[in-house]
């Protein structure tokens, strides 16, 4: 969805691109 993918943006900015990733990942 276009508004989770607002937030996966913003917590790239605190979060590793690595890390956010591996979540997204994780998640899929």
């Amino acid at each position: 969805d276009i508004v989770y993918h607002v937030l996966v943006l913003l917590a790239m900015k605190e979060m590793d691109l690595d890390d956010l990733r591996t979540e997204l990942a994780g998640r899929r």
